[in-house]
């Protein structure tokens, strides 16, 4: 989903790979995940990114991942 209004925009996306190598200093697992977000952008009058706010649902990754 993608919400643009004037010079900001929100968007609602999915992430899912496998976890080949440390992440916040976790080992690798090896396991497969999927997780949602969003991410909060505002743009200047030339339309570059002036300030860009990222979500994510950490709890259901480190889940997935085996480490919570």
């Amino acid at each position: 989903m993608l919400l643009i209004e004037g010079h900001t925009n929100a968007d609602q996306w999915l992430m899912s790979g496998t976890h080949r190598g440390t992440y916040l200093g976790l080992a690798l697992s090896g396991r497969r995940f999927e997780v949602r977000g969003a991410t909060f952008s505002e743009f200047d009058a030339h339309g570059l990114v002036v300030r860009d706010t990222n979500y994510v649902d950490v709890r259901a990754l480190l889940a997935q991942l085996g480490f919570a």
